[in-house]
């Protein structure tokens, strides 16, 4: 059974790691592709339709002041249309500038020193070491779940690409909904999705290069009192890194969804540090009142 398994991870290593030291840190210039431009195409057009009726129900937002209503006015109203409309029919070329400044963010991030292909040769090379020869069960396991990390990690990739894809396509019909305030979530909303998308990818190429440039190096296995188990430790290194990578996506969504950072574990873990030393000093404090009010007495 474990011959069978290593003989498993061994021809699943080297198909998910190719595919991730083609892909992982960057986004292909999907705006620039045909299809995807029409689609952007069919939504400008839809959305400069429907630009009539928004200037109408703008007209009647400004016709309730003051009686409906008397937060919006004309100074309110028309800058929201006039950027409404621009940022429809730019939003492709803010869309490709976009994706080319993530990409050139991702590998000055990585530098002139490392390549995404060689350094997930590198992981490939470990894992296949690893699992080569006559190991335990327990390694075995543990390589397959470093692999099924790998596996994950691709798919996200793909559906990165797929959400990019329909983000750029409803670009215009969103960014439309700046026109008025009743709308503008939309847009905010398009934003924050976009913008994490990209960030999805940043901050993936952050922790790559963290990992290959600190976690792997000798002199933290020497300060770890590792260096006799390298092996081990680039094993388990190895995967703590693909893991990390994997949840980014979710703690972005999280952002995007909340419109915020509040729901970060950062955060949760600050508020935490913080609730627990006010509520020790608060404690104390009313313990040594207690004490002095008894010597009072």
């Amino acid at each position: 059974m474990t011959q069978m398994l290593q003989e498993f991870v061994r021809q699943a290593i080297n198909p998910i790691f190719d595919l991730l030291g083609d892909s992982l840190l960057a986004t292909p210039r999907l705006d620039q592709t045909a299809r995807v431009r029409g689609l952007w195409t069919g939504s400008l057009v839809i959305a400069n339709t429907c630009l009539v009726l928004l200037v109408v129900v703008g007209g009647l937002t400004l016709m309730g002041n003051p009686t409906v209503q008397a937060a919006y006015t004309v100074k309110d109203i028309a800058p929201r249309l006039v950027a409404g409309v621009v940022l429809a029919n730019v939003s492709l070329l803010l869309v490709g500038k976009a994706i080319a400044a993530a990409n050139a963010l991702s590998a000055a991030l990585l530098g002139p020193g490392v390549d995404p292909q060689r350094a997930t040769d590198t992981l490939k090379d470990l894992l296949e070491l690893t699992v080569t020869g006559s190991v335990g069960a327990f390694v075995v396991w543990v390589v397959l779940i470093a692999v099924f990390l790998a596996a994950v990690l691709g798919l996200i990739y793909l559906l990165r690409l797929i959400v990019t894809v329909f983000l750029i396509a409803v670009a215009p019909l969103a960014l439309m909904c700046h026109c008025l305030p009743q709308t503008a979530e939309i847009a905010r909303l398009w934003w924050r999705g976009f913008a994490g998308v990209l960030a999805i990818q940043v901050a993936q190429a952050l922790v790559f290069i963290t990992a290959m440039r600190v976690w792997f190096d000798t002199d933290w296995y020497t300060l770890w009192g590792l260096h006799s188990s390298k092996g081990v430790a680039d094993l388990w290194i190895t995967l703590g890194l693909l893991y990390v990578l994997v949840r980014i996506p979710s703690w972005i969504s999280r952002w995007i969804w909340r419109g915020g950072v509040t729901g970060s574990p950062i955060t949760r873990t600050a508020q935490v540090v913080v609730a627990a030393v006010v509520t020790r000093r608060v404690t104390g404090a009313l313990a040594a009142a207690g004490r002095g009010h008894r010597r009072r007495g």
